[in-house]
């Protein structure tokens, strides 16, 4: 069956968490909150997880968890992304995240596993009809120009992602166990903040990434201290600072 799909352009689907490749995020620091998501994966006989760009964490003896684990512009659900103009067109679109590019598909899906993320969600006005193109046929992405752009990217940060992996298991021993208790919840997600993956990038100005990253943070946290509902953004993005202001300049 052909799935057919086209983007409007309408803007609704510029809200809430975006996955950055490593070199996005630390290019980003000055326009998103950064944080580090952990979200298990489906286990998918015979596949590697994430379509290779996955990871197998101990959570238990003899159980491994499929795990994708990424920098995310951590923006709550309700607000619009910050580059978002007012005639609902990005603002930064020579720029903005493979991530952006590549939706509906995912770089983190193999190439035939990826007919259901082609279903509009509520709100979005994505064209489904007959007038749209063809974009999954015979169980495939037609066209897996931008898919394999992201998936070689995610590809390029895997051996930074996993020494970061390595080492919160081994600093968290509680870790394992907490991604199992997630992945028992329906989109279930585990966020950590951007600056231990940042302590760990060799070759990187971490004091001048952290100086652009923090402000964005203070701004965030002022925007959700009001609202009960962002109880928690509100703690998270007060407590990164923080900790970003030992790794700043200012």
């Amino acid at each position: 069956m052909d799935t057919r799909f086209s983007c409007t352009a309408c803007g609704k689907c510029c809200f809430g968490w975006v996955p950055l490749t490593i070199p996005e995020a630390l290019a980003h620091a000055g326009r998103f909150p950064l944080a580090m998501v952990w979200s298990p994966l489906r286990a998918t006989p015979g596949r590697e997880p994430g379509a290779g760009v996955g990871l197998l964490v101990p959570v238990g003896p003899g159980r491994l968890l499929p795990v994708r684990v990424a920098p995310t512009a951590y923006i709550p659900p309700s607000f619009r992304c910050p580059e978002l103009q007012s005639d609902g067109l990005c603002g930064i679109h020579h720029s903005k995240p493979i991530r952006c590019r590549t939706m509906p598909v995912a770089g983190w899906r193999a190439p035939d596993d990826q007919a259901d993320l082609l279903t509009p969600r509520p709100g979005w006005e994505c064209d489904i009809g007959e007038s749209a193109p063809v974009v999954v046929q015979d169980g495939r992405i037609v066209d897996d120009t931008d898919w394999r752009a992201e998936h070689d990217a995610l590809l390029a940060d895997q051996p930074a992602i996993r020494a970061f992996a390595a080492m919160v298991m081994q600093a968290e021993p509680r870790m394992g166990q907490i991604l199992a208790q997630t992945a028992a919840q329906a989109g279930g997600n585990v966020v950590m903040g951007f600056g231990p993956l940042l302590r760990q990038l060799a070759g990187t100005d971490v004091a001048l990434v952290a100086s652009r990253q923090r402000p964005v943070l203070e701004d965030f946290a002022a925007r959700t201290a009001a609202d009960p509902g962002l109880a928690d953004y509100h703690a998270r993005y007060t407590s990164w600072s923080a900790d970003l202001a030992r790794l700043s300049r200012t």
